[in-house]
């Protein structure tokens, strides 16, 4: 990806279906269910639309993990980037780790720059700053993780781009 700012809403899919899934993003899952594979397209959007439905079971002993569109490096340096999306949890505290790859089919090259504990079930903000990242990844990610309880969330309208406060800001602000 060359072209910044990137957004997605999730609104232009089909949803309802666990193997429809966003176009040029990358999704591993190991879901607990042989029905369904998370994260996927579902109508629970921030504003009665689309949006990306998360689940994750206590049992899960492996991460879900989706990487958007790789991005290119020598125009927009990983360090450079933040990264907006709207979530909110649907069932007890989800802990989701915002973070780099370097190839999205490989879960062992996944680098943690944040992690979330998405704790309202009203729709918030969160926003995550890359400038203190400085590895080789050309892919922004989100990992589920494993925590007390079985927990489910929502996410929505993604945005990609280029940070005027990359040095003003750490990866913890919102």
């Amino acid at each position: 990806m060359s072209t910044l700012p990137y957004t997605e809403n999730f609104d232009t899919l089909s949803n309802g279906n666990s193997e429809t899934f966003v176009p040029c993003w990358h999704r591993v899952s190991y879901a607990y269910s042989i029905t369904a594979a998370y994260p996927f397209v579902a109508s629970i959007g921030r504003n009665n639309t689309n949006g990306l439905y998360w689940s994750h079971a206590t049992n899960a002993t492996d991460y879900e993990y989706v990487a958007l569109p790789a991005i290119d490096t020598t125009l927009h340096p990983i360090r450079t980037l933040k990264l907006t999306f709207w979530a909110r949890a649907t069932s007890n505290q989800p802990r989701i780790e915002v973070g780099v790859m370097s190839d999205p089919e490989d879960t062992n090259t996944f680098v943690p720059v944040r992690l979330l504990s998405i704790e309202s079930s009203t729709w918030t903000s969160r926003t995550t700053y890359f400038n203190n990242y400085n590895g080789h990844g050309q892919y922004l990610a989100l990992r589920g993780r494993s925590s007390n309880a079985n927990w489910s969330a929502c996410l929505d309208e993604f945005t990609k781009l280029r940070s005027e406060e990359r040095f003003s800001r750490n990866a913890e602000t919102d």
